[in-house]
């Protein structure tokens, strides 16, 4: 990319840097690599990777302010002495402490939405945008420019013909490469899991000592306990992907089929019914044939 058009982006985010966080909008035709020239630009790429990073406390707000332009919402707190950029709104301070935790065991940036409703509005916008990119690309292999093209702005569309005019990257020759297009089909099937895992449903069960709820709300198998465990039983659900939430006085994991199965590995969580807890959950439908 040249450096007229290099300026040009950076124009624009020092603008957008000079409004108040929550004013300030996802753009998604905006490429993480147009803050390359940033001091704290390898914080904010580590908070691209695995969802939190510790900035220097002079850089916190404008990575913050970057992120949100990604479309990353994040918050601030403290960790250890250290300022964290960690995913989602401010939290009570037990939450934002589970929040650091479950970003390290995730591995990547939590964006996506727990209910059912919300996920499904999400995978709309997805596939919606997935469209609006194959359209914009079509409509520019024939007219040569996006000016025009639907589903997008002419503000949008000059843009995009300003980056395809000036890159010097053969894949960004066209309006959204398929680096694009793949990564947000990656994310489409993504939601695509989610919605079947939650729409399908979860059961709970009881076990000696305590009992494990399928909390839909949260998305989350949460574990109960009738006392607090000994450091054994604790390293053995770390082990398995539990985290203790002290907002919610439980341990707990995203709830999906990885999770049923590994508590059913555990054997204090065994069902005091003589059942599995895979025998507590609902049978998939046997899907039929046709043959009669």
């Amino acid at each position: 990319m040249s450096n007229d058009s290099g300026s040009n982006y950076e124009s624009f985010y020092k603008e957008e840097f000079k409004k108040p966080l929550e004013e300030i909008k996802e753009d998604i035709f905006f490429r993480a690599d147009n803050f390359k020239n940033e001091e704290w630009y390898g914080d904010f790429l580590i908070y691209t990777q695995i969802g939190v990073c510790q900035p220097s406390p002079e850089h916190a707000l404008e990575i913050q302010k970057a992120l949100k332009i990604m479309g990353y919402p994040t918050h601030t707190s403290e960790h250890k002495g250290k300022i964290c950029i960690t995913p989602g709104v401010q939290r009570e301070p037990e939450q934002r402490q589970e929040e650091i935790k479950m970003s390290y065991y995730n591995n990547k940036p939590s964006r996506e939405p727990h209910s059912t409703e919300k996920l499904t509005e999400e995978l709309s916008k997805c596939v919606e945008l997935q469209e609006t990119m194959k359209e914009v690309n079509a409509y520019w292999r024939k007219a040569g420019t996006c000016v025009g093209a639907p589903g997008i702005t002419e503000e949008q569309a000059k843009k995009l013909d300003e980056k395809i005019a000036t890159t010097h990257y053969s894949y960004e020759k066209q309006p959204f490469s398929s680096y694009d297009l793949t990564n947000n089909n990656s994310k489409i099937k993504r939601l695509e899991r989610k919605v079947k895992e939650i729409s399908k449903g979860f059961n709970g069960w009881e076990f000696e000592g305590g009992r494990a709820e399928a909390n839909t709300e949260l998305n989350r198998l949460q574990l109960f306990f009738d006392k607090k465990t000994d450091k054994e039983t604790h390293n053995a659900l770390r082990h398995a992907g539990f985290v203790f939430s002290h907002a919610n006085e439980a341990y707990q994991r995203q709830l999906n089929d990885n999770a049923i199965n590994a508590a059913g590995r555990l054997d204090f969580l065994k069902p005091t019914d003589g059942r599995t807890v895979r025998d507590h959950q609902p049978k998939a439908p046997v899907k039929d044939s046709g043959a009669r």
